[in-house]
């Protein structure tokens, strides 16, 4: 591994050590009111592709297993990989504790030990901005068979609030990560033509205000990624007329998208 690779599994292996499998609920990733960038992708899988359950999926960058663990419920066959060999040994016992199969193994997302053309979608959630992008799509582009999609949750660099939250939450983000520019999201559409970006979370970012403020979650001791998604229903009362809100300005006011905190970059192998 390159040192920056080395950095990467040993921060994500440590991580690994802090996760309880029985507290980890697969679903909520895709199933919680604050999931939008994850249900718009299942919505788009099932409008273009048909049914999980007849699908080949790579979750890239698994991590814990959550995502991977969540499409082999729905019926899809599951390849699945990290480079942290802490977070593949959770992907497996995470497997095995919902009685499913996936085929999970150690590597970087540069070179992934799958056949070529063997995927019908590639599934990826913060993961290209922890790696090399341009090796890491040409082997996207690899596994993916013709018309195959991918679809890649990431975070914007343009808004300054969220810059200060990353500032503040250093100590659960590893030194090398950095969110994907415009010019980042250019390299993808040249190798994939067939490439569409969606923005996520613009006023709704209140809620980590909310986290701070009211609950005192200090982001550099709570990882506000998942608390989002584990404690929606706690703020629903004032999240979902903001997402609301989001959709009208994405609507008349496009490129205010930038200043989002997340985008969903969805490609097509053609």
């Amino acid at each position: 591994m390159t040192e920056r690779q080395q950095r990467e599994a040993e921060f994500h292996d440590q991580w690994a050590k802090e996760i309880e499998i029985e507290a980890i609920d697969p679903a909520i990733a895709f199933t919680a009111k604050t999931a939008i960038e994850t249900q718009f992708i299942l919505q788009d899988i099932t409008k273009s592709l048909g049914p999980l359950e007849s699908l080949t999926v790579l979750d890239m960058g698994c991590g814990a297993g959550e995502s991977a663990v969540y499409f082999a419920k729905q019926g899809a066959r599951v390849l699945a990989t990290d480079i942290s060999p802490g977070f593949i040994h959770c992907a497996h016992a995470l497997a095995a504790h919902h009685q499913v199969q996936i085929d999970a193994r150690v590597c970087a997302s540069e070179a992934m030990p799958f056949e070529e053309n063997g995927c019908d979608v590639v599934f990826a959630n913060g993961v290209l901005h922890h790696v090399d992008i341009p090796p890491t799509m040409k082997e996207v582009q690899r596994l993916l068979r013709v018309g195959g999609k991918g679809y890649f949750i990431e975070p914007l660099p343009y808004n300054p609030v969220i810059n200060v939250y990353r500032y503040m939450a250093r100590e659960v983000r590893t030194v090398d990560e950095k969110p994907l520019t415009l010019a980042d999201v250019q390299s993808i559409r040249d190798l994939f033509p067939k490439t569409t970006v969606h923005y996520f979370w613009l006023t709704t970012l209140v809620v980590f205000l909310y986290f701070f403020l009211i609950e005192r979650a200090h982001p550099g001791k709570v990882r506000y990624w998942k608390k989002v998604l584990y404690d929606a229903d706690k703020y629903q009362w004032f999240f979902q007329p903001l997402a609301q809100l989001d959709a009208f300005l994405f609507r008349c006011l496009p490129p205010i998208g930038l200043l989002c905190w997340t985008m969903v970059i969805s490609v097509e192998k053609e």
